[in-house]
């Protein structure tokens, strides 16, 4: 019997609890709040349910962010410009005023200025000699450079490595080509390295050698006047000027001068010499072995610094 007045006294609470509910959200101000009470199905209490509790999120949230920051006591500062005043008298220069042009004209020297430019020519012999020079003088800017870069066709033992060029043109369109520093005192391509390891940048600040010290981006060419156009090795150390569209190719007729003396066939005799001896006779064996092998002839120290300098290299203990 206890059971059962429990249960109905259970049913009645929920029921008085239901109403609560009903009568707050009827007579509430609260946008939102009286639609859940006035939905129909569960689907449209659900929705409305689910708009009020985000809204009630957000509002925490931007109220724990007012909190924070009044917790931070942040300080205002307010800075007032005092000007005393000037003495009397003020004058004020303002060179935005306009001027009438008939009365500046009167002035003899102001007259001249603009009848000189008014009346010059855009283009005079003297002018045209002028830039002619300038043409060549830019022209010949481009050619100055002791060290540029040259195409050949080589014989590279791997891709890190020195290459052997040869000054004949590629018979293939697969064969090795690499790119050498071509000294144009010497006529003589030395180092060189796979086309692979290459690659076209911008540079700037490029020395009268053609070498370039820096590696600039796209967005920094507005900022650099002297900008060139490189090719850099993969080491990152070494640039060389290339503002032509493709260096020039050593099998080309302008390069027939090429000294290749670096690249050259050498033989290398080895003896060995071997003594044998007992207490009766003494017989002595004597062994030469020939080897040809195709290396660059070794320079002398001095040669090699001079290269290094000239360059760029970086030259380490390793």
């Amino acid at each position: 019997m206890s059971n059962r007045v429990t249960f109905q006294r259970d049913t009645t609470t929920k029921r008085r609890f239901k109403n609560l509910l009903l009568n707050f959200s009827d007579k509430t101000t609260a946008h939102g709040v009286p639609r859940i009470g006035m939905a129909t199905t569960k689907r449209e209490g659900a929705f409305w349910t689910f708009v009020c509790v985000t809204s009630l999120t957000v509002f925490l949230f931007q109220l724990s962010l007012l909190i924070a920051r009044f917790l931070r006591f942040e300080t205002t500062t307010q800075v007032e410009l005092k000007f005393e005043t000037s003495l009397f008298p003020v004058v004020t220069l303002c060179n935005l005023n306009p001027y009438r042009n008939s009365l500046l004209k009167q002035v003899d020297q102001m007259k001249l200025m603009f009848d000189a430019f008014d009346n010059k020519p855009l283009s005079t012999p003297k002018t045209s000699t002028l830039l002619a020079r300038k043409r060549r003088a830019s022209s010949a800017d481009e050619k100055q450079y002791r060290y540029t870069p040259l195409y050949a066709r080589c014989s590279c033992p791997n891709e890190e490595s020195d290459c052997v060029p040869f000054t004949s043109a590629p018979l293939e369109d697969g064969e090795e080509i690499c790119i050498c520093y071509f000294d144009h005192v010497t006529k003589s391509p030395w180092p060189c390295y796979s086309e692979k390891q290459w690659r076209s940048e911008w540079c700037s600040r490029c020395s009268p050698n053609g070498n370039c010290l820096q590696i600039l981006k796209k967005r920094q060419l507005s900022l650099y006047e002297d900008v060139k156009q490189c090719v850099c090795h993969s080491n990152g150390k070494t640039c060389l000027v290339a503002d032509k569209n493709k260096p020039e190719r050593i099998w080309d007729p302008a390069y027939r001068d090429v000294r290749l003396d670096r690249y050259t066939t050498s033989t290398t005799t080895t003896t060995t010499t071997t003594t044998t001896t007992t207490t009766t006779t003494t017989t002595t064996t004597t062994t030469s072995t020939a080897t040809t092998t195709t290396t660059p002839i070794p320079t002398t120290p001095s040669e090699v610094q001079e290269y290094v300098d000239a360059l760029g290299f970086e030259v380490t203990d390793d």
